[in-house]
C-alpha cells in the first residue's frame, strides 16, 4: 500500500518537490533509456531543473497477494467482504499494484468485478494505469504519464528503515499520549519475509457514558522488502460494535522473494495507450 487511489493520482512516483535546506544527500541524476516503440518520445516533457524525492527500491523483488477485508454488522450478522489483488516489485524497482471494488454488468446480465492496475516504472520515468477486464462496449485504454527523461532526485531508499522506525515511534507516542497501551510485538514471518510489529489497545473504557467501542490496532512492517505487510483493527471481546461500522484489514499474503513476470509492468496487448496532458 503506497499511494492514495484517484485516477493517475500522485504522478508518477509519489514525488515531492525537493525543499532546499533539508539534510538530504546530494541529488542523483538519472536518464531514461532512449524512446522506443514501447516508450514514445511524445510521452516525455522537456527536461527541467526540479529535484524530486522518491524511493527506488532496487534489488528487493517480490510478489504477493494484497488482501483487503471489510467487516461490518448488519441485521445482527457480521458481513465480511474480502478483495484479493496482485502486488509486485522487480529488481529495478518497477511496481505493480491493483485496487478492486469496481465492476460492470455484461451483456448476459452478469456482474463482472474489475481491478484498477497501476504500474510505476522508475527506469523509463513513466507510470501507467488501466482497468481490467473491460466491457465489450468499452475500448481497452491505458493511461500513461512520464517525467522528463533526465531527472534529478533524492533517493529515499536508504532511509526506508529509518522512516518506518520513526513512523512506528510517532504512532506509539501519539497513542501513549491518549491513554492507550502500546505493545511492541516479536518479529515473525509473513511468507518469505520477517516483519516487526506494534499493537495498541485502549487502556480503559469510559464506562460513565455507557458502552464504549474499543479496538486494538496492529501494524507490521518488513525491512526485508521495505513494505507494510499487515494493518489490522480488531474489536476487543468486550466491545459492542455499532451497526454498519466497518473494520478495515490489510495484509500481504503469499509473499515470495522472486523476480516477477515482466508482463506485469506494461499494459497488455490490445490496450491503446493514451498520454495525459502535462499542462
Amino acid at each position: 500500500m503506497r499511494c492514495a487511489t484517484t485516477l493517475l493520482y500522485c504522478f508518477p512516483f509519489c514525488f515531492m518537490t525537493y525543499v532546499s535546506g533539508q539534510s538530504d544527500p546530494p541529488p542523483l541524476v538519472d536518464t531514461a533509456p532512449p524512446p522506443s516503440a514501447r516508450f514514445l518520445a511524445s510521452w516525455y516533457p522537456a527536461d527541467d531543473n526540479v529535484t524530486y524525492k522518491l524511493r527506488v527500491e532496487k534489488n528487493l523483488p517480490y510478489t504477493a497477494v494484497a488482501v483487503i477485508t471489510d467487516q461490518y454488522e448488519s441485521g445482527g450478522q457480521v458481513i465480511t467482504h474480502a478483495t484479493s489483488t496482485v502486488q509486485a516489485r522487480d529488481s529495478a524497482s518497477r511496481t505493480h499494484e491493483e485496487n478492486g471494488g469496481g465492476g460492470f454488468t455484461n451483456s448476459q446480465g452478469e456482474k463482472i468485478e474489475t481491478r484498477t492496475i497501476t504500474v510505476t516504472d522508475p527506469v523509463s520515468h513513466c507510470k501507467f494505469r488501466w482497468i481490467e477486464p473491460t466491457s465489450d462496449s468499452e475500448k481497452a485504454v491505458a493511461l500513461v504519464k512520464c517525467m522528463p527523461r533526465t531527472m534529478h532526485y533524492i533517493n529515499q531508499n536508504a532511509q526506508a528503515d529509518q522512516f518506518a522506525s520513526s513512523l512506528l515511534k510517532a504512532f506509539q507516542d501519539v497513542r501513549s499520549s491518549n491513554g492507550i497501551v502500546v505493545e511492541p510485538l516479536s518479529r515473525k514471518a509473513f511468507g518469505e519475509v520477517q516483519a516487526d510489529g506494534v499493537r495498541t489497545t485502549p487502556a480503559s473504557p469510559n464506562s460513565s457514558n455507557g458502552p464504549v467501542e474499543q479496538h486494538s490496532t496492529e501494524i507490521w512492517y518488513s525491512r526485508d522488502i521495505h513494505e507494510l505487510v499487515l494493518m489490522n483493527f480488531n474489536a476487543l471481546p468486550d466491545s459492542k460494535s455499532a451497526p454498519n461500522e466497518k473494520v478495515p484489514y490489510f495484509e500481504l499474503k503469499d509473499i515470495k522473494r522472486i523476480e516477477p513476470e515482466p508482463t506485469l509492468f506494461y499494459p497488455p496487448v490490445g490496450f491503446e495507450i493514451q498520454p495525459l496532458d502535462f499542462q
